[in-house]
């Protein structure tokens, strides 16, 4: 017994130790155990009277009646209960000792005692896990007797008791291994008891030898004493390598003084609560452990050295990083998302709250959980069939809802009603290990339809106007071409009818196809497409005396003028010829002002801008149409190119020298004051238009046609007095 290894008897008579702060917490989260100790006490003559009758069933106390007497167990079961009365599972964490001075001083006396009257190691072990096994099946059996508590509660109970006494036990055979060594030099000279003696160590060491984690048995002076097969195992070192060596051996540096703190306190009889740190093992890498340092006492009592079990959770820490990584993904994925992603538990209340959920109805998050999600977003009409419809899931399981795309209306932090769609997915949780699987949460994933659905009305309204839009002109082809049967069928007609009502169809033929290029020229503006000009010599002198023309002849409400003072005669650019003569129109004077222009595009500028200002003057009235030349200032030359709809510049074209200016004066309802910066807008009109139709595209493509030329277009209105419209070309 003189070799320095003693000591090497501590914990291996067990298995290794559980975590009992992971699986009381995963049992019970919340639980009190109080009521647990209580049933306990309640029935301790039963558990005391059936461990005595169990233990007298095991051959080691078998016709010796001295041995029946166990003056401790009733201290250790009491040691046991008051350990419950002071726990509660959200109190037990990794910072907590499993062993509990009054259970571990319990443990050594009946151990003592057992051991004096010669029984084995093994046998007191199997004395304490009968205690134990009694006390588990008393929790099961009278478990009913608990007001209300759960099942997790009851397990929870008995894993602390279990985790509790073993770790007594060993710190317990630990300390007696001092004990058993003063024996052997006791009785050195006795030759069958050393043997036996000496056996026992073996035993001893055998089970520490295969103890899974790392068990190193400390002098005072910080000497390692043994080392365990764990240690070699965890730190790389043989047993040989080890022993008689400073503890330094397996300390960073850096944490030299970790133990130079610990070691006094564990020499001076206290337990060291479980820490995590690192450990230095051979070849120089670190190694994450889970440390615990315990006094190590002799048969009298006093502290002989101290016991360091060190447990490697490497495996841990990389399951626990990975968790955080998942996490952090997940959080991403949710913060990202366009959808809101709320939950709310099994009482209605909101648990999770993502940006997207902000952004939609208002509420910040920290504002959000917490609440019930009835209060938050559902509009009172509803609440109460929530509330009835969420009280049913829970009491059958069944929701007709659930899993589904619904289109709901949800309510907003300001009062507004909105349309959305909802799907709401349960998340189980088992309710206990007998109990029925019920959902702890509901993940709702809430998308806002207020643009779907605007657009969907501004479609519906767009396809309205389009069939208005080209029906009309194909009536008015229709009527004429029904007209021309019935004088066919009569005989002859007129030429000169003839030619007016062929021109007729070929308008109102030309209209339909205008408005469906101009519907074209839309979408591919849309795309963010340029659109293809076809650059001509125009006059648009010319060009707005026949629209001019042609829309005064289809009105008597409205007087069209117009207005083209004397413009310069322009070298190298050839003559153009009015096919309307200023007889056919209101007003016309003064020469021509030609461009390289796309006709057919300029055109619809035109048409679109007198057809709105007859349109608007429902009340009829002057419509005054101005041309004439402006020259290009330096800040109307530098006027930049729009973007197109993907943000790219298209090619800037050379300054102009001079502009080409026309514009259409109405005295019709005008536009309010907030509509002017959006009436060039896409499917935009202003808010006093009323049941006058109109699909929100005409100024829209007036003003992508005049900007893909290089030119802009302006309004000026005022509310009720009527609007101008100046269009600006380069030439």
């Amino acid at each position: 017994m003189g070799d320095g290894k003693r000591d090497t008897g501590v914990a291996p008579y067990l298995p290794p130790l559980a975590d009992a702060a992971t699986r009381v917490e995963q049992l019970a989260r919340g639980g009190d155990l109080a009521g647990v100790a209580r049933l306990l006490s309640t029935h301790r003559d039963e558990v005391l009277r059936r461990w005595l009758s169990a233990a007298g069933l095991q051959p080691f106390l078998r016709g010796v009646p001295e041995r029946t007497v166990a003056d401790h167990i009733p201290v250790l079961f009491d040691a046991l209960v008051a350990l419950l009365e002071r726990s509660a599972p959200r109190q037990i964490d990794a910072e907590a000792p499993l062993d509990d001075p009054e259970v571990l001083a319990a443990a050594q006396s009946h151990a003592r005692e057992r051991l004096d009257q010669g029984l084995r190691p093994t046998d007191v072990v199997t004395e304490f896990r009968l205690l134990r096994q009694e006390i588990g099946r008393a929790l099961r059996r009278h478990a009913a007797e608990l007001d209300g508590a759960a099942t997790g509660d009851v397990l929870a109970a008995e894993l602390l008791v279990h985790d509790a006494l073993d770790g007594a036990i060993g710190l317990a055979l630990a300390a007696l291994t001092a004990y058993v060594g003063q024996a052997v030099d006791q009785l050195r000279g006795q030759l069958a008891e050393r043997e036996r003696l000496a056996a026992e160590l073996a035993r001893l060491a055998a089970i520490v030898e295969s103890s899974g984690d790392a068990i190193i048995g400390l002098a005072p002076d910080g000497t390692i004493t043994s080392w365990n097969a764990g240690a070699a195992r965890l730190y790389g070192y043989a047993e040989d390598e080890a022993i008689g060596r400073g503890i330094d051996l397996i300390i960073p540096p850096d944490r030299r003084g970790e133990v130079a703190r610990l070691l006094p306190r564990a020499l001076a009889g206290e337990s060291v609560a479980p820490y995590e740190t690192v450990r230095l093992a051979k070849g120089g890498h670190q190694v994450d452990v889970s440390v615990r340092l315990s006094p190590i006492r002799d048969a009298a009592g006093r502290v002989m050295g101290a016991g360091l079990i060190a447990r490697d959770i490497a495996a841990r820490k990389r399951a626990e990083a990975a968790l955080r990584a998942n996490e952090t993904r997940m959080r991403a994925i949710v913060d990202s998302a366009l959808d809101c992603i709320v939950t709310m538990d099994a009482s209605g209340r909101v648990t999770e709250w993502n940006p997207a959920a902000e952004r939609t109805f208002g509420y910040t998050r920290d504002a959000a959980v917490g609440q019930e999600l009835a209060v938050l977003i559902i509009p009172p009409a509803l609440r109460d069939a929530h509330r009835r419809g969420l009280a049913h899931f829970m009491a059958t399981g069944e929701g007709p809802i659930l899993r589904k795309r619904l289109e709901l209306t949800a309510l907003r932090a300001d009062g507004a009603e909105i349309p959305v769609e909802l799907t709401i997915t349960p998340i189980a949780a088992h309710g206990g290990l007998d109990g029925p699987v019920r959902p702890e949460l509901f993940t709702g994933f809430v998308r806002d339809l207020s643009d779907r659905k605007q657009a969907e009305a501004e479609r519906n309204a767009f396809l309205a106007t389009l069939v208005h839009d080209v029906k009309s002109p194909l009536t008015a082809a229709k009527g004429t071409a029904q007209v021309l049967r019935r004088w066919a069928t009569r005989g002859a007609m007129p030429p000169e009818q003839l030619a007016r009502r062929a021109d007729t169809i070929d308008t109102s033929i030309s209209r339909a196809v205008g408005r469906l290029d101009e519907l074209l020229d839309v979408a591919r503006l849309q795309a963010g497409e340029a659109l293809e000009l076809r650059r001509e010599p125009v006059d648009l002198v010319e060009l707005v005396l026949r629209a001019v023309a042609q829309f005064q002849s289809g009105t008597e409400r409205h007087l069209l003028h117009v207005d083209v003072p004397d413009l310069p005669s322009e070298p190298d650019v050839p003559a153009a010829t009015s096919a309307t003569s200023a007889a056919d129109t209101p007003t016309a004077g003064g020469g021509g002002l030609v461009g390289q222009w796309d006709r057919a595009r300029l055109e619809r500028v035109v048409d679109n801008l007198l057809s709105n200002a007859l349109k608007y003057s429902p009340e009829g009235g002057a419509v005054t149409v101005a041309v004439w030349r402006e020259p290009a200032t330096p800040a109307t030359a530098a006027n930049p190119a729009p973007q197109d709809q993907q943000g790219a510049l298209p090619p800037l074209p050379a300054p102009p020298v001079a502009w080409a200016v026309f514009s259409v004066t109405d005295e019709g309802i005008g536009i309010p004051a907030q509509d002017l910066p959006h009436v060039f807008d896409r499917l935009q009109r202003a808010g006093n238009v009323g049941s006058i139709p109109g699909s929100g595209l005409g100024l829209f493509a007036v003003r992508q046609i005049v900007e893909q030329h290089g030119g802009a277009s302006t309004v000026e209105s005022t509310e009720g007095r009527g609007s101008t419209f100046t269009v600006r070309l380069p030439l």
